[in-house]
Order: C-alpha cells, then sequence, then structure tokens
C-alpha cells in the first residue's frame, strides 16, 4: 500500500527494519554511486540520487529484467494497475483499464519530474522540466501531473496501444 500510494516515511522505517546495510549492497547493484553509508544518506531511498533519463533507464530495465525473471514478480504486479496508485487521479481511458508498470519522479525544486512506464515489452521514458539557466526559476510540477500526462497523450494520440502486462 505505501508503495501504491509513494509514501516515504515507510519506505524509511522498512529499511531501518531490514537494515540499511543490506539496502545499501542491494541498492550499489542498481545505483554504484549512492552514497555511503546508506544510513547516514537515507533520503537516497527516496530518490534524492542525481541521475541522467538515460541512468535511470537503464537501471529500471536492470530492476524490470531482474524482476520478471525472478520467482516473485510483485513489485511490478503491485504497482502495475493505475487505479491504485498515485495516478489514478490523472489517468484517463483507455489507461486507466490496461495494466502497466510505471513510476514518476520530481526534483525537490519542482524543475523536472519524469515518467517511466512498462507495459511487459516496451520501457518508455518522458521528462518535463526547465532546461537550460535555472536561476530564479519557479515551476512546481510533478511526475503525476506533467510527465505522465505527455506518457499518456502520446500514447492516446498516437494510436499505440499497450501490451498486456507480463513478462515474456
Amino acid at each position: 500500500d505505501a508503495l501504491k500510494k509513494s509514501r516515504n516515511i515507510p519506505t524509511i522505517k522498512i529499511s531501518k527494519n531490514i537494515g540499511f546495510e543490506i539496502i545499501e549492497k542491494k541498492l550499489a547493484e542498481y545505483i554504484p554511486e549512492i552514497k555511503r553509508p546508506l544510513k547516514e544518506y537515507p533520503s537516497q531511498l527516496l530518490g534524492a540520487v542525481e541521475l541522467s533519463l538515460s541512468e535511470i533507464a537503464i537501471i529500471y530495465k536492470k530492476f524490470i529484467t531482474k524482476v520478471c525473471h525472478s520467482e516473485g514478480r510483485s513489485s511490478i504486479s503491485v504497482l502495475s494497475n493505475p487505479n491504485e496508485t498515485t495516478l489514478k487521479r490523472v489517468v484517463k481511458k483507455p489507461l486507466n483499464e490496461m495494466k502497466f508498470f510505471g513510476k514518476t519522479g520530481t526534483s525537490n525544486s519542482g524543475l523536472d519530474s519524469w515518467f517511466i512506464g512498462f507495459d511487459g515489452k516496451l520501457l518508455s521514458i518522458s521528462w518535463f522540466g526547465v532546461d537550460g539557466d535555472r536561476s530564479n526559476k519557479y515551476l512546481r510540477i510533478g511526475g503525476a501531473t506533467s510527465s505522465f500526462k505527455i506518457f499518456q497523450s502520446y500514447l492516446i494520440k498516437s494510436g499505440k496501444r499497450l501490451n498486456l502486462l507480463n513478462c515474456n
């Protein structure tokens, strides 16, 4: 439920209970440049890591590939219904009737947002933000209200259809 609703406090508490050292080791497989020790930089668990869109795509591709080839595909399954996640207030037909894995992201300053989506075959990423001089800029945006809408509009208007979510 915490994952679906993008709740931050449960993420930190669960990581603390499991052990920051264990989480750090797993996370380093995907993001080698994380600051260590993780318990001193827990905000990284919430996405406070500087990454390019290419790096985000590589990380999610590696994660999805690993999860799809494992016995427990629960991470993707839990987050595949947009009506049960943070997207529920912005998802439109026909996407609200589809199953797809998606994750939004927003920079602390609200100058960038991204959305990465996976339908079982294709991994797509969209970005919206300030490109260039960022001094004295004010743009409060979130991934669900900008980047996801770009992704959604592209799919709806292009006539592309999401595949059935599976890991084949």
